[in-house]
């Protein structure tokens, strides 16, 4: 198995996603190979840390037709795909967060399939993040609209403001934010073209969600309603700059 095979096989080896055999030639790689086991190291730091964050962060649904509408008059352009405010906010048949470890157990085991539909997973990823700042938990019922509903109705600690308590949050949002830019920058040459337009354009969409709710959230610093957005908005891209970067690292 060459460098660069073991290289595209070290998040599904991270996973225990690998037949025995495959896992084994790259255990045997990284015994001899210090520059795979570095890239092994840095990814499994990465994983773990993004795991570690929120990974649900319910906004009051008031707020949304006001994001929805502001996003769907941005959106970028994807052939055969409609999206509108007034879709996002009709409520789905049987909502669910999707987790990350239901996305990796949808993976297809032929590893040619994600070099042909490449494009194609970055358009959809750009669809979820241009129909919401904070999709999949909008219309989700259960136990945290209750947890929510106590923490808008008394703050963390008195004399702390939302936006205080908020910011070791965002803190670890943005260092992970920037950790896997950079991941992504090292390997957006074996990319499409097309990929990296969808993936930059929909990043620059965020980022200019994450202004907005950072410059409302200083003018009024005790709205948790605020801190949820954006947390909301901070944790979507991550989601997007990790599925790139694992997507890079198929090919």
């Amino acid at each position: 198995m060459t460098h660069h095979e073991i290289q595209g096989r070290l998040d599904e080896f991270l996973d225990g996603m690998l037949p025995r055999e495959e896992a084994g030639l790259v255990e045997a790689h990284l015994a001899t190979c210090e520059a795979c086991r570095r890239e092994k190291e840095a990814l499994a730091e990465l994983l773990a840390r993004a795991g570690e964050l929120p990974r649900e962060i319910a906004p009051p649904r008031d707020l949304w037709l006001d994001i929805a509408a502001r996003l769907d008059q941005r959106r970028v352009p994807l052939p055969g795909l409609e999206l509108h405010a007034s879709d996002a906010a009709a409520p789905a048949a049987d909502p669910q967060v999707i987790s990350l470890d239901a996305r990796r157990a949808a993976r297809s085991p032929r590893r040619a399939a994600w070099m042909a539909w490449g494009v194609r997973a970055a358009a959809a990823l750009a669809l979820i993040v241009l129909s919401s700042a904070i999709t999949a938990v909008l219309m989700r019922p259960g136990p945290q609209e209750a947890q929510l509903a106590t923490q808008r109705a008394a703050p963390a600690r008195p004399g702390v403001t939302a936006l205080v308590a908020f910011e070791p949050t965002e803190a670890e949002y943005i260092r992970t934010a920037d950790d896997l830019a950079t991941l992504l920058d090292s390997r957006r040459h074996l990319l499409a073209p097309e990929t990296v337009r969808v993936v930059e354009e929909n990043l620059r969409i965020i980022d200019r969600a994450i202004a907005e709710s950072r410059a409302a959230l200083e003018a009024d610093p005790n709205n948790v309603d605020l801190t949820h957005m954006l947390g909301g908005t901070y944790q979507q891209k991550i989601e997007m700059l990790q599925h790139a970067a694992q997507l890079s690292l198929r090919i």
